[in-house]
């Protein structure tokens, strides 16, 4: 079984759950950040309780954190000037 360090454990959470919020705002650009960082945080959490029966490990509160922080970073990327990347920034409506 291969060990990972948690820094790299955490960077990969933060990082696939930035993506998801990302996607989530660009393709849903009539939904509310709020809604969409909530529901991104939600599967999160969800996510995490799901590993207990997986993976057989306990519920991993660290995780589940920084699934959050990623999906914040990634709702609030979505409204920087990057239309090359999510289009829909000039109609999006506000947070």
């Amino acid at each position: 079984m291969q060990v990972v360090e948690p820094g790299w454990h955490w960077h990969s959470h933060f990082v696939s759950f930035a993506i998801l919020a990302f996607a989530w705002r660009c393709g849903l650009p009539g939904v509310s950040a709020w809604v969409i960082a909530l529901a991104t945080i939600a599967f999160g959490f969800a996510h995490e309780a799901i590993e207990i029966v997986g993976h057989a490990h306990d519920y991993e509160w660290a995780d589940a954190v920084v699934d959050g922080i990623g999906a914040i970073v990634g709702v609030l990327f979505a409204y920087l000037p990057v239309r090359f990347l999510c289009p829909e920034a000039a109609i999006r409506p506000p947070l």
